[in-house]
């Protein structure tokens, strides 16, 4: 499914950003699982926004 390629995607974006602004292993960790989680809620929602109008 797409939704693990997301989670994935939301996750790099999410370490990068924490790598640029200087975090640390555990902020990288959470700024990647709290934007992969944000990336996967929007993807369900134009999943399911696609799915009404189809």
């Amino acid at each position: 499914m797409i939704y693990p390629i997301v989670f994935a995607l939301g996750m790099a974006l999410g370490w990068g950003l924490a790598a640029k602004r200087g975090g640390k292993p555990a902020d990288r960790a959470l700024y990647g699982v709290v934007f992969g989680m944000i990336a996967m809620v929007v993807t369900l929602f134009v999943a399911l926004i696609i799915g009404k109008l189809v």
